[in-house]
């Protein structure tokens, strides 16, 4: 939040509305990666983890385990 705000009533207007878009972009961000880390974990620590290829794919991310 800037220190220094405009008095204009135009301004502040432009800024809110500014601020608001941003923060609907940064809800759609947070859920998508909380999706995509759920999946993550279903993979990795799920039921098949162990017979699942991605999970043992280094190429994916994932670590083989020795």
């Amino acid at each position: 939040m800037p220190k220094d705000l405009p008095d204009d009533p135009v301004l502040l207007k432009q800024l809110l509305e500014q601020m608001l878009s941003e923060r609907e972009s940064d809800k759609g961000k947070i859920v998508h990666l909380e999706e995509e880390n759920a999946l993550l974990r279903q993979r990795r620590f799920g039921r098949k983890s162990e017979t699942d290829c991605l999970s043992c794919d280094p190429a994916n991310g994932f670590v083989q385990r020795s």
